[in-house]
């Protein structure tokens, strides 16, 4: 779960995790015990890239509204379930507040230093995110 700009965003894995199907989707609500409104999936395969995208985590850079998502997801030259890869690629909102589908890359997101004394949790006047 993580909480952005007063909405709480509970996120969980759906599907088989071996299969096509496997993916990513979320729920919004005002509090951090609901109640929940489904939103829908925000990431799943890209056939162009990777298949079976889920079991994630959620970072905000403190400070900023830049949000990255971090999952595993299989490889498309195998059909083994274990076989997984780590990616992290951008989370993005939408002006109301609904997560943009995930971009799968091959690239993933460039290296980002976190300075020191930088406001913890990510609050400031551009956002009031945090991870729970």
């Amino acid at each position: 779960m993580i909480e952005r700009r007063g909405v709480y965003y509970l996120m969980w894995s759906e599907g088989g995790w071996t299969g096509p199907d496997y993916s990513v989707a979320y729920a919004t609500a005002p509090s951090p015990t609901g109640p929940f409104t489904p939103k829908g999936k925000i990431l799943s395969q890209d056939l162009r890239i990777a298949r079976g995208a889920g079991h994630h985590s959620v970072v905000n850079v403190p400070g900023t509204d830049d949000w990255y998502i971090a999952y595993h997801r299989r490889p498309l030259d195998t059909d083994r379930g274990e076989h997984r890869q780590i990616a992290v690629d951008r989370m993005v909102f939408a002006a109301d507040g609904t997560i943009k589908p995930v971009v799968m890359t091959n690239t993933g997101v460039a290296p980002r230093p976190i300075r020191a004394g930088s406001k913890a949790a990510g609050r400031d006047e551009h956002s009031s995110g945090r991870a729970m």
